[in-house]
């Protein structure tokens, strides 16, 4: 198990994310298309719970092969469901815990709840399964998951009703006791849900230190841990600095 000093050996790991080929193509998909590769490779019967941009009429299940892995994709069976006040969803959270019974995993390795429900870590961890989460972006300490401000402003301020209630999406018909109530659940919930995990990953200090500053969330709760895959440009040729006075732009691809 995950924190004891002899640890057994790790046969069978259950990654859970947002979304996965063809669906999805961006930065996690790519870095779990290469580390369940890896894992399978080495012996460990590594799978994928992914949820899905698709509703069914009924909440299910689908089992298939994504880019050549074992694979779950869980469909729920409302609308826009991204949205932070649609996160928790009883049913989704009923198919989680039959499937980890039916798998049997020695690990779950959450990377990310959105598209699927918030309390994955609590359930696991209820059911027995040792729980991994790797943070890979701010969305634990920001209703709106990037902490990008509609106009553009790059947000370091307390997960609070003070700070956020001017920001989070709306769908326009809550009243403000409801806006208010829900920011302060988001925030409580994410603090025990990460509190409940053996283990919390981040691949930089940034992300660790602006989720530990602006949340419950202690910064020793974190390990630092680069992500397991190659870079992806490696070996371009080191572009030249910007001139005197000129600006240095940087450019972000993702999803």
């Amino acid at each position: 198990m995950i924190g004891d000093a002899t640890p057994a050996p790790c046969r069978r790991v259950l990654h859970v994310c947002h979304g996965f080929y063809p669906e999805g193509a961006g930065g996690v998909e790519s870095y779990l298309r290469d580390v369940i590769r890896a894992q399978r490779a080495a012996g460990i019967d590594a799978r994928l719970l992914t949820g899905s941009q698709v509703p069914w009429p009924d909440v299910g299940v689908e089992e298939l092969e994504l880019e050549g892995i074992p694979s779950y994709r869980l469909h729920r069976d409302d609308l826009f469901f991204d949205h932070f006040a649609k996160l928790w969803h009883p049913v989704v959270g009923a198919q989680f815990v039959a499937l980890l019974e039916r798998f049997g995993p020695d690990v779950v390795h959450l990377h990310q709840w959105i598209r699927l429900t918030c309390e994955l870590v609590e359930l696991a961890e209820d059911a027995g399964y040792p729980t991994v989460v790797t943070l890979h972006d701010l969305y634990t300490s920001c209703p709106r998951c990037f902490r990008v401000r509609p106009d553009d402003e790059h947000c370091e301020r307390e997960l609070s009703v003070a700070s956020c209630a001017g920001c989070v999406p709306r769908y326009g018909h809550e009243s403000e006791r409801e806006v208010r109530a829900s920011i302060e659940l988001y925030r409580d919930q994410y603090a025990a849900e990460v509190a409940r995990a053996r283990v919390v990953l981040v691949a930089s200090e940034a992300t660790r230190d602006l989720i530990a500053a602006t949340t419950p969330i202690a910064v020793e709760r974190f390990a630092l841990l680069p992500l397991a895959y190659p870079p992806r440009f490696a070996g371009l040729p080191r572009a030249a600095p910007p001139n005197a006075g000129e600006p240095f732009r940087f450019a972000y691809w993702g999803t």
